[in-house]
């Protein structure tokens, strides 16, 4: 047995390790520069993990989620193995221990996030520590191709450049040929060893329903498909709502964002997990780095905004090889928010350049002036200075990010959240008794949406100015109604900041890359054209559609929708005269109308079973009157 194959065993309890797991270890552990393009549950971690366990050396592990890098670490550590992550939320003298463990100790398994690598610091402290290998999680963030682009990517060859004689190892479960090529380009790759295994999932069933009855269409699934299940979302909002509903239906369910206070969000992991609870509502935050081998449905409820997010989340399904299913539930409008969504994401060129100069007036950063300056920053009170949607501003903030000319730090991306935990008969006092706390909670109420089902994000310094009193003394009433359990308030954790990275420039001078901008709109643009595409199709197999999407080809997969007869439109004679014969059955029993009879079929025969109701109205067997409700005539 192989010293890979021991370490497995060992502290994983795997027998064999799946394919082709091991070639990577071994391209790895004899100092091969490697691309491993796994798809969502294939295994990716092992790949770097058992290695830094043979080399002689240290290993990084470069990854852009603060949340995955702590879950692996808490995941090893489980396993008796030891590793560390730093990150932005956490104190300096807590990286600097870790820092010394790494450096000069025993620990050889480092998380760190992209951005760190910005840091000289963090490169001085681990200059003279032998690396022996540099593992890119997600690597097609380095792309500009690809779905997902960080800029902050670019910044990982500086640890090569540091130490030349490390191996890299870059990871992703999402990558077309042009993002492949243009990993091994921008991570300047030595001849590289490239693994891939096929994105074609035998086990998993694809499915399309488009429907204007969303909600009902859910429960119908769900009582068909049983099993572990996780509903997508695309907000936060929706995951409380929808997990509530189902709730209210019966349905065993929790909510899941990364907004939520961290021990509800680990309650609700683990209650899910460990199969307390059969569904999980999430948004797209849930599943990275999630083993959970045995989940029979993934549903998503929006619109995603590429193929490669929807494929990656939809894997999540059937990892153990078993039946699985990946249904869409959709609407028009689905596609027309997710369409109006995309253009929010990518302003024109001259509001990003009039937003940037109207920033530097707002801070007062002079011309010619700013450069690695730091900066608080009220996001809605610079949106009310400039006229321009919240919304909006964080876009042109991220675009200014991604194109070099300032960094946010990590408040600005996570703000005060409160939820009212008060009872009727609190709102009720207060109600009766008027006082600046009465005032305060209802100016909330009328304020912001959904406060007593979640964490809803607040704005301590407009929230005071609107009700007239200073922001301190708001603090003060915010943490007395969080001493007296009337609600749950978590300031930030620190002042947004803002960080110009270059000096500000006379306003003709001001300039992003068009070519480059307009090229990852277009980009985007296509990525969700692709999308919206594999959902309107009903002529190819789904799986082939996809799978030819990444750059294979394959057979029809025999398990989608479309290769199960959605689009026939007609039945045999024995078939029709057994629907008739079961509509007969069921108007004996209640009063049914077409929408609702053809629910009770699978998805790619009603169609058929809706023009089959047709013909038998044809041939006047039945009769639907003008709202739908069908009925058979006596002489039936």
């Amino acid at each position: 047995m192989t010293e890979s194959a021991l370490i497995l065993k060992k502290y994983w309890g795997y027998e064999n390790f799946r394919h082709p797991q091991q070639q990577i270890i071994e391209a790895v552990t004899c100092h091969k520069d490697t691309v491993a393009l796994l798809p969502t549950g294939g295994g990716k971690s092992l790949c770097y993990q058992i290695p830094a366990m043979m080399l002689a050396g240290k290993t990084i592990v470069v990854s852009p989620l603060i949340a995955l890098m702590q879950d692996q670490v808490d995941n090893l550590f489980m396993r008796g193995i030891t590793a560390r992550t730093i990150h932005a939320n956490m104190h300096y003298k807590e990286v600097d221990a870790v820092l010394d463990h790494f450096a000069i100790g025993d620990l050889k398994l480092l998380y760190i996030s992209p951005e760190r690598i910005q840091s000289e610091t963090f490169l001085t402290r681990i200059a003279k520590t032998k690396i022996d290998l540099i593992a890119v999680d997600e690597a097609h963030c380095i792309s500009q191709w690809g779905y997902d682009f960080r800029p902050s990517y670019f910044n990982i060859i500086k640890l090569r450049e540091e130490h030349p004689g490390a191996t890299i190892l870059a990871l992703t479960a999402t990558a077309t040929p042009l993002v492949l090529q243009d990993i091994i380009e921008k991570l300047e790759l030595k001849s590289p060893e490239v693994f891939r295994k096929s994105f074609a999932r035998d086990n998993l069933g694809l499915t399309i329903i488009s429907t204007d009855d969303k909600k009902n269409e859910l429960i119908r699934i769900l009582s068909r498909v049983k099993g572990s299940t996780i509903i997508y979302v695309r907000n936060r909002r929706e995951t409380v709502e929808t997990a509530q509903w189902l709730q209210y239906n019966g349905i065993s369910c929790v909510a899941y964002h990364g907004g939520m206070d961290k021990d509800l969000r680990s309650k609700n992991q683990i209650s899910w997990m460990s199969d307390r609870v059969r569904i999980i509502v999430s948004t797209n935050a849930f599943g990275m780095g999630i083993d959970k081998p045995d989940v029979r449905l993934v549903i998503h409820m929006d619109v995603p905004p590429s193929l490669e997010e929807y494929y990656q989340e939809a894997g999540r399904a059937g990892r153990d090889g078993n039946d699985a299913y990946a249904v869409s539930i959709i609407h028009q409008s689905d596609i027309n928010t997710a369409l109006n969504n995309l253009e929010d994401q990518f302003p024109s060129l001259e509001m990003i350049g009039s937003t940037y100069d109207r920033l530097c007036r707002y801070l007062k950063v002079a011309h010619n002036y700013g450069v690695m300056e730091t900066y608080d920053f009220d996001l809605n009170d610079f949106a009310k200075y400039t006229s321009l949607p919240s919304k909006k501003i964080y876009h042109i903030i991220n675009i200014l990010e991604k194109e070099g000319w300032l960094i946010t730090s990590e408040a600005f991306k996570e703000p005060s959240r409160l939820m009212l935990l008060a009872t009727h008969e609190d709102l009720i006092y207060m109600n009766r008794n008027p006082s600046l706390l009465s005032k305060v909670v209802t100016h909330m109420l009328r304020k912001y949406e959904g406060l007593f089902a979640d964490y809803v994000k607040i704005d301590e310094t407009r929230l005071a100015t609107e009700l007239k009193i200073k922001e301190d003394e708001l603090i003060v009433l915010l943490n007395k109604l969080k001493a007296e359990g009337l609600a749950d308030y978590k300031p930030r954790a620190s002042m947004p900041q803002i960080t110009f990275l270059r000096a500000r420039p006379e306003k003709t001078y001001f300039s992003i890359d068009r070519k480059s901008y307009l090229n990852r709109k277009k980009l985007a643009a296509d990525r969700m054209q692709a999308m919206i595409n594999y959902l309107q199709n009903d002529v190819t197999c789904r799986q082939k559609l996809i799978v030819q999407y990444f750059g294979e080809t394959v057979e029809d997969c025999g398990r989608c929708d479309v290769c199960l007869g959605s689009t026939k439109n007609t039945f045999t004679k024995e078939e029709l005269d057994a629907i008739f014969a079961h509509l007969k059955k069921t108007l004996s029993i209640q009063s049914v109308d077409i929408k609702w009879y053809a629910g009770l079929y699978p998805f790619n025969k009603r169609k058929r079973v809706i023009n089959a109701i047709k013909d038998f109205v044809a041939e006047r067997r039945i009769h639907i009157d003008n709202s739908g409700m069908i009925s058979i005539p006596e002489d039936e």
